[in-house]
């Protein structure tokens, strides 16, 4: 399920300086109760190019119910004719396809406004002559240097590029080679792959698309993401009813991980009656069966904090409240772990369980 992000703009206009730049703010809401890790791009109108907008960290973890405020500047080139342009932003799920997830913000516009011209100093007319006849000439020329050099044939067109093969590369080398065809890169996403730790394992433009040069391209490597280490709490730590429980601390070591999933667990049972036959097959007594427990999940939470000291929830109501038999009862025994992410939402070798228990809980008692 895809998260449905909402995008609001804080003007319709972006007001630029004499130098042509300006800056404006959007806001992204994550509007579902999970998080999720949103990423920022634009949309440039008719006119407009990517590379006059830029946003810094365009990757960002959102809590679920929760806003960030993304920063957008814009930097419009002096060769850029006048006019009005326009801009949309463009927000989607880093752990799927843009095209699944994508949502479009309001439209921005920027006016770019002609540069002053100054008098300029009027030349006889036959200066224009001469100056016709040198570039006459210069071309001539070149066009000879050229040719013997074997130039000619199909170019691609000004400010764009072929996305090389980035496959089965290391990361330095796919870094590399980006940039020797200027192609800006955004920040590398990880993903779990430990059998081909350190090389490129995925990348968003293909290779042999065209693509316009300062348009933002993203490449997968693989790592191989290890267990953090347990800080604690040590032991079987018992709490009361009316105490906080315990916080998980862990050190994350030299793993690469950005995320970290934190899962608490709780142990449920249920009684049941049962009936004792006589030989006539009726049932004449009845007692309580063995419980039935297990372990279930209370809360499974995102966390992108290195080393976390973290206290999570309890299940909402209380265990020591007489249910009845049939009915179902918490032990007070609970345990949790703590794994790393990666960019996409996989999950590394984790912590293993830590337990901690709730002291005093009192079964139900049997119905008359």
């Amino acid at each position: 399920m895809t998260t449905k992000w909402a995008v609001t703009a804080a003007s319709e206009r972006v007001i630029l300086d004499d130098s042509r730049q300006g800056e404006t703010t959007f806001t992204v809401t994550n509007p579902d109760s999970t998080a999720d890790r949103a990423v920022f791009d634009v949309v440039p109108g008719e006119g407009a190019d990517a590379s006059w907008f830029s946003v810094e960290d365009p990757q960002r973890l959102v809590r679920g119910g929760a806003s960030l405020s993304y920063v957008m500047k814009v930097a419009v080139p002096a060769e850029a004719p006048p006019g009005t342009y326009t801009v949309q932003p463009m927000v989607y799920s880093a752990d799927s396809a843009p095209e699944e997830s994508s949502v479009l913000g309001p439209r921005v516009m920027l006016e770019v406004a002609a540069e002053e011209k100054k008098p300029q100093r009027q030349w006889p007319w036959w200066y224009f002559v001469i100056a016709g006849v040198v570039v006459l000439v210069l071309g001539v020329v070149m066009g000879v240097v050229v040719g013997s050099l074997g130039g000619g044939g199909d170019e691609p067109v000004a400010g764009d590029v072929t996305m090389p093969d980035l496959m089965g590369m290391t990361e330095g080398e796919a870094i590399e080679l980006l940039a020797e065809r200027s192609i800006t890169m955004r920040p590398v996403m990880n993903r779990h792959d430990p059998e081909r730790d350190g090389t490129v394992v995925g990348q968003r433009p293909a290779a042999g698309e065209t693509i316009q040069r300062g348009r933002g391209v993203i490449i997968e490597v693989a790592v191989e993401l290890t267990a953090p280490t347990d800080l604690g709490p040590t032991g079987v730590v018992e709490v009361t009813p009316e105490e906080p429980s315990p916080n998980l601390q862990w050190d994350p070591g030299e793993s690469l991980a950005r995320r970290w999933r934190v899962a608490l667990f709780y142990e449920a049972c249920t009684l049941s009656l049962a009936f004792s036959a006589n030989p006539a097959g009726q049932p004449y007594g009845g007692y309580v069966a063995e419980p039935s427990c297990e372990f279930r999940l209370l809360e499974d939470t995102t966390v992108d904090i290195p080393v976390a000291s973290f206290e999570m929830a309890r299940p909402t109501g209380s265990f020591n409240v007489d249910l009845g038999v049939p009915g179902e009862y918490l032990t007070g025994w609970y345990w949790w772990n703590v794994a790393p992410l990666d960019d996409f939402g996989t999950a590394g070798p984790g912590t293993g369980q830590t337990y901690f228990r709730i002291s005093e809980p009192r079964l139900p008692e049997a119905q008359s």
